[in-house]
């Protein structure tokens, strides 16, 4: 077998730090993968979640839902009326966009880039295994490696 020698950079050094000591969440050979919502409405259904809109369909603030969800029962009155405010259900819908090996390095990407996923409040870390992912579990034991040998 042949040695090599490699100089870490601080990014990869950090990498290495990060998947031996962070928090794999019960899950082998974690994947963290940076996820958007989707939000698809629809008016007949009558179960579930709902929010209220107006005729523009921007959601309504906790204040105003509050208000809307008490007149729900005796009518809206003309004034919500008149602004079109409905009470819509929807049914979120969870995309992938990025993996990462890290949690710390998915939290950085919706950081610096959630405002282009939609606003950070529409982002998510879900965690999926690379379990019988032979690349994944190569590369990852491959940093890991990295590591131990630098101590």
């Amino acid at each position: 077998m042949k040695t090599i020698t490699i100089n870490l950079t601080p990014e990869i050094q950090e990498l290495c730090k990060n998947l031996r000591e962070q928090d794999n969440l019960a899950t082998k050979l974690p994947q963290y993968i940076v996820q958007t919502k989707e939000r698809l409405y629809h008016y007949d259904d009558g179960s579930g979640d709902y929010v209220w809109v107006d005729n523009d369909f921007n959601e309504a603030d906790d204040k105003k839902e509050e208000e809307l969800n008490d007149q729900d029962d005796f009518g809206l009155s003309e004034e919500n009326y008149k602004e079109g405010w409905n009470k819509v259900y929807f049914k979120d819908i969870w995309h992938n966009k990025q993996p990462f090996f890290t949690k710390v390095a998915a939290q950085r990407y919706i950081d610096c880039n959630g405002h282009n996923l939609g606003g950070r409040e529409n982002c998510r870390i879900y965690v999926e295994s690379g379990y019988r992912n032979r690349e994944w579990e190569m590369v990852r034991e491959f940093f890991m490696k990295l590591d131990a040998a630098k101590e």
